[in-house]
């Protein structure tokens, strides 16, 4: 009996151990998936995210999404789409660990046009010599990263939207931006 208790101790601690590293782990494995579930995809390219069963969009039907990697090296990002009657629109930056380094939708900004320019430090430091005309409407928003995700999403309501929401991503651009 003795044997079997011990044994028993042993097998839950051990399990017990097993299940803690794994846990510690797992960020290190999984920060990489979202980045490299698209990394076939070029960058400055909006890639649509599917509401399909292991996809990498939400599971809610009524939203849809795109996402664009980037690159700050070689020039900043500019993300635009036309203006739109959609009720709800966002715009989140990713690092390339997943990282959440940037979110604002139509609620929290004073337009309700999708205009973005994503710089990094350097180009918001040539951006303080003179705001290029293409980009004097657009904010600005700066990140740390090089690399990276940007996420728009729009909130399709029912399917009456959904001519509404398709024309906003066929209108979404991702395209590189030279400050000079």
């Amino acid at each position: 009996m003795r044997k079997v208790l011990y044994a028993s101790a042993l097998g839950i601690i051990g399990a017990g151990i097993v299940h803690i590293v794994i846990l510690l782990l797992l960020p290190a494995y999984s920060e990489q998936a979202a980045w490299t579930g698209d990394s076939s995809a070029a960058s400055n390219i909006p890639l649509p995210l599917e509401n399909s069963e292991g996809g990498a969009a939400s599971s809610n039907p009524f939203i849809k999404a795109a996402a664009c990697r980037f690159d700050l090296a070689d020039s900043a990002l500019h993300v635009q789409a036309p203006e739109t009657a959609i009720p709800f629109w966002s715009m989140a930056v990713y690092d390339g660990k997943g990282l959440n380094q940037f979110s604002l939708n139509n609620r929290t900004t004073n337009r309700a046009t999708l205009d973005f320019l994503l710089v990094n430090p350097s180009q918001t430091q040539r951006l303080k010599a003179g705001i290029p005309a293409a980009f004097a409407q657009s904010h600005f928003v700066e990140t740390k990263s090089e690399e990276g995700i940007a996420v728009v999403r729009a909130f399709v309501p029912d399917t009456t939207w959904s001519g509404l929401a398709d024309s906003f991503f066929a209108g979404l651009r991702c395209e590189p931006a030279h400050l000079d």
